[in-house]
């Protein structure tokens, strides 16, 4: 029962509290050797504000100007080369 209860105890540690822990142990450590070789560190990004969009929405960041089509010049392909064939039955 004993040996049950320490195996518990150990797994939660290992699933809950050790992740958080090496994580802000890693963090730490990583702003000190940026200090220490030169590099600044970054200030974190504040919350984007503005609408967010909702479940089941794409909000988009850039749409690119549409191209108008002239009917009277034909429309070239662009993106290859392009050639002509012929079926044979």
């Amino acid at each position: 029962m004993e040996y049950i209860l320490i195996l518990l105890i150990a797994l939660i540690f290992i699933r809950f509290i050790l992740p958080g822990l090496v994580k802000a142990l890693l963090a730490r450590f990583i702003r000190k050797q940026m200090r220490t070789h030169g590099f600044e560190v970054p200030p974190q990004a504040p919350p984007r504000s503005g609408p967010t969009p909702s479940a089941g929405q794409v909000r988009v960041d850039f749409v690119p100007p549409r191209q108008t089509i002239n009917p009277d010049k034909p429309h070239s392909a662009q993106g290859g080369e392009y050639v002509d064939f012929e079926e044979i039955k």
